[in-house]
């Protein structure tokens, strides 16, 4: 049976995949820390904060991937994870929800 920590290829080829995904690690644990964190001060149970951290995590790494897909430079990624977390769920909903009717009224879309 082949012992997989013992073949130094393994760890040269997870070091390169850590070294590829660290802005996005990077910005998904930021966004889910500032949330846990922002969460806990407001006075959050434990688990509600575990899950905006969660979700906030889960947006982050939407953006990130968007800014990788834009051709903008990935040390963003940072930025933008603490930006969600600082925002949260409710925060970002809220600005979607917005910029959703600013386009309907600006379009004229009816329901």
């Amino acid at each position: 049976m082949r012992m997989i920590e013992k073949d130094t290829e393994f760890w040269a080829y997870a070091w390169d995949w850590l070294m590829i995904n660290a802005p996005l690690i990077a910005g998904m644990l930021l966004a889910a820390v500032t949330a846990f964190t922002r969460e806990k001060r407001d006075g959050a149970g434990w688990m509600a904060s575990l899950a905006e951290a969660a979700i906030c995590s889960f947006i982050s790494i939407g953006i990130i991937t968007a800014l990788e897909y834009a051709n903008l430079p990935l040390s963003l990624a940072q930025f933008f994870g603490v930006f969600i977390g600082f925002l949260g769920t409710k925060k970002i909903g809220a600005i979607i929800e917005s910029v959703f009717i600013f386009l309907k009224n600006k379009f004229g879309v009816n329901r």
